[in-house]
């Protein structure tokens, strides 16, 4: 009896044949031990693939009994071997699946789990466990598992929100490419909102190299209608439409519940709980919220600090109103340059263009209330030159009223000289270099501008700061209608070549 005791408590990290932990248990009379049952799931896990995952694999583990304690140790076992094997995501997402549409509790643990450490990935900043964690709930996505709602919310809400680490931004990549396919599906509209951060993203001069490259291959892929890229192959589909009765709505800002698992650390789930990131601003249709993105840092001390700027909404509310409800643009300028400290003209001028953006019809006031501004204080004009370019990076995203008056209003400040044409130096006028959402707004753009400008003084401006490529708008012009344009630009070069000889 001694001796069998002591083999029962041995360490896992000791090899035991399999038989033995068989035989043992059914000695001590158990019916199936932690150790026991954990090895059983361990083993199942192992031995996964394709082609016994449906007559094999997944009966043997509905045999297990997950409603009790074996539903925490499947889910940790699918954690910890997706974590040590990425590749396999597709096959371990297809068991939570079977396994899901039996015991659908043990699908919610698992989301949990996965939600838990999404959130110690992001705070220690373990960009390995943070690819795994989302590359785990795209899966999950595309076995509908769990709503695609959460997708987007780990896009848009953290991963790409505000100005994100180059190491964010490669994670959501990989997301948007593991699950794009199903996203392009069941919400295109959601999936054109996050391609338009992802070119607001790829506009940042300081991005990296590589990880530009990784976004244009998405972009390249997203053209192709992600051709390729089957949500799930047809091995993996393992359970029918009839049986998949339940797909979760969850969040990962949900509060985490102590249950979730037994090894974490009561600190950590104190803190998440704290945190209350749940208490998201939710994007309405029909007016455009602003989102209220908590964040948060983990300092030497391991203790979180809640970093979120608690009156960023009304401080943009009492721009947005300075704007729209003063008598005329000299008040509203008084007023913004009383709110606005040091350091926030970027807030003002994103609020700013929101607002004029948001007019049923172009009103000439936010020229003038702009021109003021900027002659007030420089660093508006490169603001508002970073805010115009990255509006014109999400062209394709934007209504036509909104593009019109955005247009209309580049115009007026470039013909004002209140912004210089530094703006043409990140816009290529080539036909094969724009789409046709950015060919409008230029349309619009210069048909404004010879509004204001007289012919020789517009090419003049156009050849000085873009002298590289103001000899393919000739092109561009006759491509979008501005005859009259290219005819002027045209002769404009002929003039000066004359001159030269």
């Amino acid at each position: 009896m001694h001796e069998h005791k002591r083999s029962t408590t041995v360490s896992s990290a000791v090899y035991v044949p399999p038989f033995k932990w068989s035989s043992e248990n059914q000695t001590s009379g158990g019916g199936g031990g932690v150790e026991y049952q954990k090895r059983r799931i361990n083993g199942l896990m192992n031995k996964a693939n394709p082609t016994n995952i449906k007559n094999f694999i997944i009966p043997a583990l509905l045999a297990e009994d997950l409603t009790r304690g074996s539903k925490g140790l499947f889910c940790r076992s699918c954690i910890k071997s997706q974590v040590a094997s990425p590749i396999f995501t597709p096959l371990f997402a297809a068991l939570v699946a079977a396994v899901n549409s039996k015991f659908p509790e043990t699908g919610l643990l698992l989301l949990r789990m996965l939600a838990l450490q999404f959130w110690r990935a992001h705070f220690s900043k373990d960009r390995r466990l943070l690819s795994a964690s989302v590359r785990f709930v795209a899966h999950l996505v595309n076995q509908r598992v769990v709503n695609e709602a959460i997708a987007f919310e780990l896009l848009l809400d953290n991963l790409l929100f505000g100005n994100p680490s180059l190491d964010c931004v490669e994670v959501a990549v990989c997301l948007v490419r593991e699950c794009g396919s199903f996203l392009l599906e069941a919400s295109p509209t959601e999936l054109d909102r996050v391609f338009a951060r992802l070119r607001t993203v790829l506009a940042k001069d300081e991005m990296d190299n590589r990880v530009r490259f990784m976004i244009e291959e998405l972009f390249a892929l997203r053209m192709k209608s992600f051709e390729g890229q089957p949500a799930v192959v047809p091995e993996l589909n393992v359970v029918d439409n009839e049986e998949q009765w339940i797909t979760h709505r969850v969040s990962v800002a949900d509060e985490i519940e102590a249950e979730v698992d037994a090894e974490v650390d009561e600190d950590m789930i104190e803190r998440l709980r704290a945190l209350q990131i749940a208490n998201f601003v939710a994007p309405d249709k029909e007016e455009q919220l602003i989102t209220h993105q908590v964040s948060v840092v983990v300092d030497q001390m391991g203790i979180v600090k809640d970093e979120t700027e608690k009156n960023l909404i009304h401080f943009r509310r009492s721009i947005q109103l300075a704007i729209t409800d003063s008598v005329d643009y000299e008040e509203a300028g008084n007023k913004l340059l009383g709110i606005i400290k040091p350091g926030e003209e970027m807030e003002l001028c994103t609020v700013f263009l929101e607002c004029c953006g948001s007019e049923r019809n172009y009103r000439h006031y936010y020229a003038l209330l702009g021109h003021r501004l900027c002659a007030v204080n420089e660093d508006y004009q490169a603001e508002f030159q970073k805010c115009f370019v990255k509006q014109y990076q999400t062209v394709d995203s934007l209504d036509i009223n909104k593009m019109r008056n955005l247009a209309m209003l580049l115009a007026h400040l470039l013909a004002m000289e209140a912004l210089t044409w530094r703006f043409f130096r990140f816009v290529p006028l080539t036909v094969e270099g724009t789409t046709s959402s950015s060919r409008v707004f230029l349309k619009i753009l210069f048909q404004e501008l010879s509004e204001f400008l007289e012919p020789r003084e517009l090419n003049e401006r156009l050849t000085q700061h873009c002298s590289e490529t103001a000899r393919y708008a000739v092109e561009l012009f006759d491509y979008i209608g501005l005859r009259s344009n290219a005819k002027n630009l045209r002769q404009y070069f002929e003039n000066m070549e004359k001159a030269k000889s």
